[in-house]
């Protein structure tokens, strides 16, 4: 007697999100990554010094925030959690780049703000960075991928 194999009764893995947990998870994703890169914007200026370390810090807090608001355990929900991760990291650095010129030249955080060209984010987001930030950021997308994916199969 052999075994048969039955492929009506073998049902694939449900690896698909639905519609109502990826507006939570773009939702809580981005407002986990802004708030923490407003919150390393506020920690830079009030200590007039640029830690990239916050970066890595940013990735877990993106991770845990998203894994914690979606039922879904969804293989590709870390993947999103990572890119809120970058996110948090390069908007910080733009945030605090921001404040720290804001400082330099004497005018309010806001007023620089509003005055600055925004064509040129990048730029201002990037002024000091280097293989290490690049290491940092690295971490920070391998942080919120690994504290998000949990226990997804």
């Amino acid at each position: 007697m052999e075994d048969h194999f039955d492929i009506q009764r073998v049902e694939p893995p449900k690896n698909n999100i639905k519609a109502s947990d990826f507006l939570i998870i773009l939702l809580v994703g981005f407002i986990a990554s802004m708030g923490f890169a407003a919150f390393w914007a506020l920690f830079t200026n009030l200590m007039n010094v640029k830690w990239v370390f916050l970066g890595i810090l940013g990735g877990v807090v993106v991770g845990v925030s998203i894994r914690s608001s979606c039922k879904s355990r969804s293989k590709t929900v870390p993947y999103i959690a990572s890119i809120f991760g970058l996110l948090s990291c390069v908007v910080g650095d733009f945030l605090s780049s921001v404040g720290l010129i804001a400082q330099h030249e004497q005018l309010g955080y806001f007023d620089t703000l509003q005055n600055i060209n925004y064509n040129y984010f990048l730029e201002i987001a990037f002024l000091d960075f280097d293989y290490f930030s690049l290491g940092v950021y690295f971490i920070a997308v391998i942080s919120a991928y690994a504290t998000c994916k949990g226990n997804a199969k």
